[in-house]
């Protein structure tokens, strides 16, 4: 497994992210709006999946912040860094793609709607992948959804997911 420290907290993305200790180490050279934008989103998230966990056990709202962490390493911008927390919270919270656009932006919510639209394509490929025919028929659906991709920071936070 990989595993990211950020260089202005020294925090390991192995480690249980705290968000406040999180969000104070962001605050360094980001604008006042930019820094409201991701509180809002951890503090959405944190409602979301309150009590809800992944197969493991895991509250999932700390897997969504330890993805944004490691774009936060990789200093991506607000939105990305924002749709990281949000990521999974339309296909695993009752809050959907028209509330994130309304509390946030439509450009985060197309990165959200970009991770989801991966995370069911890679279902699909996955399924496909039982026969030998659905080996190559998954390949040619990943690459096509590589070329639909609009935007490569959808392509980093489902490469974030995995870490």
């Amino acid at each position: 497994m990989v595993s990211v420290v950020d260089q202005h907290s020294g925090v390991n993305s192995k480690d249980t992210p705290d968000a406040d200790r999180w969000l104070a180490t962001i605050e360094l050279d980001r604008s006042e709006d930019e820094k409201d934008v991701i509180r809002h989103a951890v503090v959405l998230a944190q409602k979301a999946y309150e009590g809800r966990t992944d197969a493991a056990g895991a509250p999932l709202f700390l897997h969504a912040l330890a993805v944004a962490r490691i774009l936060t390493a990789l200093r991506l911008d607000h939105e990305a860094i924002s749709a990281a927390i949000l990521h999974s919270i339309v296909s695993d919270t009752p809050v959907s793609l028209d509330m994130v656009r309304e509390a946030f932006s439509e450009r985060i919510a197309k990165l959200v709607e970009g991770v989801v639209k991966m995370d069911v394509i890679s279902r699909a490929r996955d399924h496909m992948a039982v026969d030998g025919d659905g080996l190559v028929q998954a390949e040619s659906l990943h690459k096509m959804l590589l070329a639909m991709v609009e935007d490569v920071r959808v392509v980093l936070i489902k490469m974030a997911q995995w870490v």
